[in-house]
């Protein structure tokens, strides 16, 4: 490594290096999920989701392009010429749109759902705060791109656009926690309501499944964003925070494509659900509830005892002459 570097030069070397190698993690992950979607589409799906699918890949294109420009120019050119370090390149400029692109995106199809799923005011008033903060940090992202390049792509006068950072990246974090909590919050009233209505055992696991995969998604998103300005925070002036703020976009490509894939294993779950029903009623006739499924275990419960005590007992025929004493 040339001297030319600053004597914490890990600061900045080293975040580069890992927040690409996650990147790329995340990147792997994104194409399994995306190739899982398009080899298994859902019936009447929605054109406005096929266009949403084809902008968050696009914009992981282009982040992923200028996210690798940077790690080469940091990891490898810089041994010849340490300025570049500093000194990003032209793509660069561009790193915010992508990620506060696919930001906008996720965030605004997870508004979708909420308005889909609330009730009475919820409908409206948790969207419409949902979309105003993602349109925050989105317009932010942009006021970072034409400020970064109004420093030249410097980053030692990051300190000058610190109040823009923040703004982005806590406007993104209040999105995602509302989005949590939420999601959650929803998932505790509608799913937990029908499990406790349902018999069977399959279905249950569903609604489990579903809450599970609810609570997940959302609080990965919203810890590493939360992690990428509390880093932030910490070091202001150097590539700490970077190790968390290069795989932001896969993460949110990834938590995207996995709500869209659930929607598959839910249906096919559903399917074998009601396979399940149709063969109880078959055999058990038309069930009501766990009133009968109850009645229906006592019953044969009994029957199992009467059979037990029919064996443990010796016959007697009655009618049977016995044969004479000797």
């Amino acid at each position: 490594m040339s001297t030319g570097l600053p004597e914490n030069h890990l600061l900045y070397v080293g975040p580069i290096l890992i927040g690409a190698l996650f990147s790329y993690f995340c990147l792997g992950a994104y194409v399994v999920q995306l190739s899982q979607y398009l080899l298994n589409p859902v019936d009447n799906e929605r054109r406005v989701i096929h266009v949403l699918v084809a902008l968050v890949a696009l914009a992981e294109i282009g982040g992923v392009i200028v996210m690798s420009e940077n790690a080469w120019r940091v990891l490898c050119q810089a041994d010849f010429d340490p300025t570049l370090v500093f000194v990003l390149s032209n793509w660069s400029v561009s790193s915010p749109m992508f990620f506060g692109f696919v930001a906008l995106l996720v965030q605004c199809f997870f508004a979708w759902k909420i308005w889909s799923l609330a009730k009475n005011w919820l409908r409206f008033v948790l969207p419409g705060v949902i979309v105003a903060l993602s349109l925050l940090q989105f317009s932010a992202c942009i006021a970072l791109t034409v400020q970064f390049a109004q420093i030249r792509r410097d980053s030692s006068k990051w300190g000058l656009l610190q109040k823009t950072v923040i703004l982005q990246r806590a406007g993104s974090l209040a999105c995602d926690a509302l989005i949590t909590a939420s999601m959650v919050r929803m998932a505790r009233i509608f799913l937990w309501k029908y499990k406790m209505e349902t018999d069977l055992r399959a279905t249950q696991k569903l609604l489990n499944g579903l809450i599970i995969n609810t609570l997940e998604n959302g609080l990965i998103t919203t810890l590493f964003v939360a992690l990428n300005l509390a880093f932030y925070l910490w070091h202001p002036t150097d590539y700490l925070n970077q190790a968390f703020q290069q795989a932001v976009g896969r993460l949110y490509a990834n938590v995207l494509m996995a709500s869209l894939n659930g929607r598959v294993r839910r249906q096919q779950q559903r399917a074998h659900v009601s396979v399940i029903r149709s063969e109880s009623k078959d055999v058990h006739g038309p069930s009501n509830g766990r009133k009968n499924i109850l009645k229906w275990f006592k019953t044969s419960h009994k029957a199992e005892e009467v059979e037990l005590e029919d064996e443990a007992e010796p016959r007697v025929v009655k009618d049977t002459p016995s044969p004479p004493e000797v």
